[in-house]
């Protein structure tokens, strides 16, 4: 996990996730992941607060994340050459197959975004789904 990884370890997956990667292969989408489990969270929890809300949209954001990563991987199996009217990551000039390696640096960041997620979503009182 990146919360094990050293400080230039998370400079490094900062850069990467701050530059074109992200911009390709997150950006972009229809966000019908994020959507939904929004809408889920706020119809199993109507009454939270604006605040509340604001988190979990945060939390819901990992979903198009985790996608980015599917949509890597799965375009460099299927040999695409497209995605969302531009050329797959991995087309990309000087990106090939080590696009493999990206789609795990997005993987390796949703999992850090979900163990501090974790941690926020503890402190909201969130509802659980079993007490319903």
């Amino acid at each position: 996990c990146l919360h094990n990884a050293d400080a230039d370890g998370r400079t490094r997956v900062a850069e990467a996730l701050n530059s074109k990667l992200f911009d390709s292969t997150v950006i972009g989408g229809k966000y019908i992941r994020s959507i939904l489990a929004l809408e889920s969270f706020y119809a199993l929890n109507p009454n939270c607060d604006h605040r509340t809300l604001e988190k979990m949209a945060k939390c819901a954001s990992l979903l198009e994340m985790i996608q980015g990563f599917y949509l890597i991987i799965d375009d460099i199996i299927d040999g695409s050459e497209t995605r969302r009217g531009k050329p797959c990551w991995y087309k990309n000039k000087d990106i090939g197959i080590s696009a493999v390696n990206d789609a795990l640096l997005l993987d390796v960041f949703v999992d850090e975004l979900i163990r501090v997620a974790t941690q926020i979503c503890s402190q909201c009182n969130v509802k659980d789904v079993s007490e319903s």
